[in-house]
């Protein structure tokens, strides 16, 4: 029985409607190509035709540079690949929402986080799976994995399967994967404020590296990843 305390007690993913004010921009996701320069990457408009969603919300803002109060009224949504994906805040416990890409899933996932154990100081998170409280470190099985990412979870049977999605990621300096039953088959890359930068210039293999996850928890063969889009 999980206590009020717990931190993953009161996650909240706020669901875009898919039509509704704003900008509605779309197109392919990103194929793992650098991201436009100058800063264009964290442009609304910009993030979601690089991932493949639609916009809602004001399409010439900054994510980067934007309040927290600005993000909460901008949201991306769409299925760029097998199933339901959205980038917006979400909120955890008692701490302030952040920016997410999060996918949803028909399977049941357990409760798990997984963070970068040689994290750069300034890109170091506070985890919110706490051990001893029915949650234990495992390993996926993979030494290299094993060495890069922590996971801590309750059910180290599912922890293997982390291994697609993570190997996608390990080359990445910010990475702080993590689902939570009380907010049943989604799927978060999460931000937390200081990893935004990272997580923005890399958004498309975060949000392929979620699609990884979900097709290995659903047993799917995962579609390839999408290709640059040439949207204007």
């Amino acid at each position: 029985m999980r206590s009020a305390e717990d931190p993953a007690a009161t996650v909240r993913y706020p669901v875009f409607a898919a039509s509704g004010s704003g900008s509605s921009s779309g197109g392919g996701a990103g194929g793992g190509s650098a991201p436009p320069p100058s800063g264009e990457h964290a442009i609304a408009e910009v993030l979601a035709r690089r991932l493949g969603m639609r916009l809602q919300g004001d399409p010439a803002l900054n994510v980067l540079f934007a309040s927290a109060e600005q993000r909460q009224h901008v949201g991306m949504t769409g299925s760029p690949y097998l199933r339901r994906a959205a980038f917006s805040s979400i909120s955890w416990g008692p701490r302030d929402p952040t920016p997410a890409l999060w996918v949803a899933t028909s399977s049941d996932v357990p409760d798990f986080e997984v963070t970068a154990r040689d994290a750069a100081p300034h890109l170091r998170t506070e985890p919110l799976l706490v051990l001893g409280r029915g949650y234990l470190e495992a390993r996926t099985g993979d030494p290299a994995l094993d060495r890069h990412f922590r996971v801590v979870t309750t059910s180290p049977r599912f922890v293997p399967l982390l291994r697609p999605a993570l190997a996608r990621l390990a080359g990445e300096s910010f990475v702080h994967l993590f689902s939570s039953q009380r907010a049943p088959g989604l799927i978060a890359s999460l931000t937390d404020g200081a990893g935004l930068p990272a997580v923005l210039r890399a958004a498309e293999d975060h949000l392929y590296a979620l699609e990884l996850l979900a097709c290995a928890v659903e047993g799917r063969q995962p579609p390839a990843m999408r290709a640059a889009s040439s949207a204007p």
